[in-house]
């Protein structure tokens, strides 16, 4: 006799400008998930309403225990897999909603989120704990500062970028007064707070980690090269940037950026698929950001980077949910 299927809640959608990458993603998990064990359901989050797709369809979600009824039959979901980037996602608002609720889901909980979705943060908490990052500071919308001010606090070149945001959305490389206010009004379009950090040059090393019960599997790091001045939209995509992987690195190198990632995971308590992004210069490794959601489409750096080792999408996706069921 065949076991009932575990309904599982694709999450896809979101409140940011990041939702169409986000529909790459939870399509391709769609796509990919074991439906011999799994029966899988695209839920779309947006700022208006919650719906679950069937049949083309889109039915309303019930917020109150995240079900919803078809042919008058109720079905609520097992566990969830979380495909959204950025807000209400990354930042742990659904992981609280979902804690309250008590249905399991595959990534960071609402703690770790929070803290790794604010930048600035993220950065001085993990100074404290003698990880190197560039140094930096943080903006206010309201705030009034000059350029001569900036300058006082951060070497330049400098980045400026959203503080609560990713996929490189309203970032800008500065170099002197001219780009400053352009590049200060970008990031302001995306968030009331930017943060503005020092530039280092060197190899721009991402490093992919995937939980598996008490273990974390190491992907094989990937270089990211641009034909760009830096690592923007732009070269994230639409195709101006090149990925490497494995990266060309030393032995010792792979060491210590391997070493530093799962030192960052167990710190943070970061849970499921994640992705932690570097500078490496010839003396020191520089983090710079984690994504505890990582892109999952077909052209996003984790898909690729486990195909270097054999995992296939369904394998990956089914590791992620044995983590929580």
């Amino acid at each position: 006799m065949n076991s009932k299927k575990i309904n599982i809640a694709i999450l896809t959608g979101g409140y940011s400008k990041e939702s169409e990458i986000s529909i790459k993603s939870s399509d391709n998990v769609y796509k990919n998930i074991d439906i011999v064990k799994y029966s899988p359901y695209i839920v779309l989050i947006t700022k208006n309403k919650w719906s679950v797709i069937v049949e083309n369809k889109q039915i309303k979600i019930d917020k109150n225990d995240f079900s919803f009824y078809v042919n008058n039959n109720k079905i609520k979901f097992d566990a969830v897999f979380f495909s959204i980037h950025g807000a209400p996602a990354e930042n742990g608002i659904l992981q609280g909603y979902f804690d309250l609720i008590k249905i399991p889901y595959n990534c960071s909980n609402y703690f770790s989120s929070s803290i790794t979705f604010d930048k600035y943060f993220c950065n001085n908490y993990l100074k404290n704990h003698n990880i190197n990052c560039p140094d930096s500071l943080i903006l206010n919308k309201s705030e009034k500062v000059s350029f001569s001010d900036i300058r006082k606090k951060v070497k330049f070149p400098s980045i400026v970028k959203p503080n609560n945001y990713g996929s490189s959305f309203g970032i800008s490389k500065i170099n002197n007064e001219a780009d400053f206010n352009k590049a200060i009004n970008k990031a302001f379009n995306y968030d009331n707070k930017i943060i503005i950090e020092e530039f280092i040059d060197g190899k721009e090393i991402t490093c992919g980690l995937v939980q598996r019960k008490k273990n974390l599997i190491k992907l094989p790091l990937t270089e990211i090269k641009t034909k760009r001045d830096f690592f923007d939209y732009d070269a994230k995509y639409n195709g101006k940037s090149k990925e490497i992987t494995p990266a060309k690195l030393s032995k010792i190198q792979e060491i210590k950026i391997y070493t530093t990632s799962e030192f960052i995971f167990n710190l943070l308590n970061l849970k499921g698929i994640v992705r932690i992004d570097y500078i490496l210069t010839e003396k020191k490794l520089f983090f710079l950001e984690i994504n505890t959601i990582p892109g999952l489409s077909k052209e996003s750096i984790i898909p690729n980077q486990i195909k270097k080792l054999n995992i296939s999408m369904k394998e990956l996706i089914s590791i992620s949910l044995a983590n929580i069921i």
